[in-house]
């Protein structure tokens, strides 16, 4: 069984969910039952729960930590009982049932490396969890080996690592890119992510504002959603800078979308202050768009040299980098691709099959 509650409201983990059970509908077929919120695409030919409760955050946390045991006991109603559970999320039940193994997919602990970009209660909710795992004896999966020593640090508690895929790519889209010619670079550059303090983002306009200089016709895009308090912060400072009229907040992008402004820009700007993993790079390497990124640990660890490093809070080093991705011969922009060769969502389904 499959708990991917935790999808609707996080899209992050909406993302990885998605590819997972992309994975699992290949590698396993009936055997999985998936609990999904309303809104959850859940790919045949698996079996899905829908849990009502998972349209709120607090109905979202009381199905997972006391209603999904029931559903886990009685095998979610089917003839035969779940001997497995994966939680997307890292809050195990309070209760387990008889015989029942769980293994949780734990995304990252930055809310306890990095507790001043989260509010107390998060940071209590998240070592709560922790201990709710300990208890259970889960199995701990995450997606780099930064991750799993990070985990360990922290918590204290041993993690796998498994490989994700391209992000919202699927692994066939992935395999396309690889084998096409390369979309023509258009003359933007773009950041997707979530739009809150950690991300960066009023050093990602001062960074396009130095890089503008540079290129007169060159546009930022800025491809997210955020609370409304910090979208209107980040828009008054767009407004305030001198080429605001070439700065532009995507905040209505399908997946489509998103895909494709990445696809056709002349780089990814990442100038992220604390990140777990980073899907939106490797969603440009797999498309074979060139990416800038903060030089930290948690990204050179699995990007290595296939994406160019600068300080995330030292606007000006970013210029060099900046400019030459958008000079990237085609070689380069395919070596980030070779990287992103090895890593799909089916071969991250199949190395969790194996708890």
């Amino acid at each position: 069984m499959v708990d991917a509650t935790t999808a609707e409201h996080t899209r992050g983990i909406r993302t990885v969910a998605e590819g997972i059970l992309r994975g699992l509908a290949i590698e396993a077929s009936g055997r999985v039952l998936v609990a999904a919120g309303p809104t959850l695409d859940v790919p045949a030919p698996l079996d899905v729960r829908r849990v009502p409760l998972a349209r709120s955050r607090p109905g979202r946390l009381l199905y997972q930590r006391l209603l999904l045991p029931l559903d886990a006991g009685a095998g979610g109603g089917r003839s035969h009982g779940v001997d497995r559970v994966l939680l997307l999320d890292s809050y195990a039940p309070l209760v387990r049932p008889t015989k029942v193994r769980y293994a949780a997919l734990v995304h990252d602990v930055l809310p306890l490396s990095h507790p001043e970009y989260w509010p107390s209660a998060k940071r209590l909710v998240k070592r709560t969890g922790f201990a709710a795992l300990s208890r259970a004896g889960a199995t701990i999966f995450t997606s780099s080996a930064f991750n799993a020593g990070e985990i360990e640090r922290i918590t204290g508690q041993r993690a796998r690592t498994v490989t994700f895929g391209c992000g919202q790519l699927t692994d066939e889209q992935a395999d396309e890119a690889l084998r096409t010619p390369l979309r023509r670079r258009e003359s933007y550059v773009v950041f997707v992510g979530a739009l809150e303090p950690r991300k960066g983002l009023m050093t990602l306009v001062e960074i396009f504002e130095r890089v503008a200089r540079h290129a007169a016709d060159l546009q930022l895009l800025i491809v997210g959603t955020g609370s409304t308090a910090y979208t209107s912060e980040v828009r008054r400072r767009v407004a305030a800078c001198r080429v605001g009229s070439r700065i532009e907040i995507v905040s209505r992008a399908t997946r489509d979308d998103v895909l494709e402004l990445v696809s056709t820009a002349g780089a990814l700007l990442f100038p992220t202050r604390a990140e777990g993993f980073g899907i939106p790079i490797l969603e440009a390497l797999a498309l074979g768009t060139p990416v800038v990124a903060s030089d930290l640990p948690s990204l050179r660890s699995w990007a290595d040299t296939a994406v160019a490093y600068a300080p995330p809070d030292v606007p000006e080093a970013w210029v060099a980098p900046a400019l030459a991705a958008l000079d990237a011969t085609e070689a380069a922009r395919r070596s980030g691709q070779e990287l992103a060769r090895s890593y799909r969502w089916r071969r991250c389904a199949s190395e969790i099959l194996r708890f």
